[in-house]
């Protein structure tokens, strides 16, 4: 039988390696998230008690005024600014990575002996036994060579969803010929299936923002 091998050829794009980062740190990334926003509410609250303890008169109106002011900024923010600490926080991210040679058109193959990657910065090599773990998500083949970073192969370097599939089983097989679901985190699971979801064992990161 011959040995299975696939190849894609892509670029990636400076929210590629931010989806990386994310996926990488996983729950410390959301708490990140969520103290930045609640840092907010408890800075104004804050900024209120802080304005009327240095005031040189506390009147019955300058309480109900800072009251209103600090109500109006919450309800401003909660309704418009909310999602954007997430959004501000992978822009900032994707600034790291706007190096051309991180945004070349590179080729990667895999066959049974490792990962190689070809670009006109240099090649790489990888051998299956130093892959950290390997993980699918709805956009993401992600290849870890470290528990932070690796190989990326976005879903949409495929014409079709199948054909991302099929690469990510692939790997798998190279990588881990028998399933360990407690090294990547339930991929594969093979199901008795007809779906290539399904039988890959598609893994969705949380979106709880």
């Amino acid at each position: 039988m011959p040995e299975e091998s696939a190849i894609v050829t892509y670029a990636l794009q400076p929210d590629d390696y931010v989806a990386l980062s994310e996926f990488a740190q996983g729950k410390a990334t959301r708490d990140n998230r969520w103290l930045a926003r609640f840092s907010v509410y408890i800075g104004s609250v804050a900024a209120t008690i802080l304005s009327l303890a240095v005031s040189d008169a506390v009147s019955a109106r300058s309480i109900t005024v800072a009251a209103i002011m600090t109500a109006v900024f919450v309800l401003l923010y909660t309704s418009w600014l909310w999602p954007h600490p997430a959004l501000t926080l992978r822009k900032q991210r994707a600034r790291y990575y706007q190096s051309p040679k991180l945004l070349e058109q590179r080729m990667l193959q895999i066959d049974g002996t490792g990962v190689r990657q070809h670009s006109d910065s240099g090649e790489s090599f990888t051998r299956w036994n130093t892959i950290e773990r390997v993980v699918v998500t709805a956009e993401y083949l992600f290849i870890f060579t470290s528990s932070i970073g690796g190989y990326i192969i976005p879903r949409r370097a495929f014409a079709t969803a199948a054909e991302f599939l099929s690469f990510a089983a692939v790997a798998q097989r190279h990588w881990r010929p028998e399933p360990d679901a407690s090294r990547t985190g339930g991929f594969p699971v093979v199901q008795k299936s007809s779906t290539a979801a399904e039988t890959v064992g598609l893994e969705t990161p949380s979106t709880d923002d």
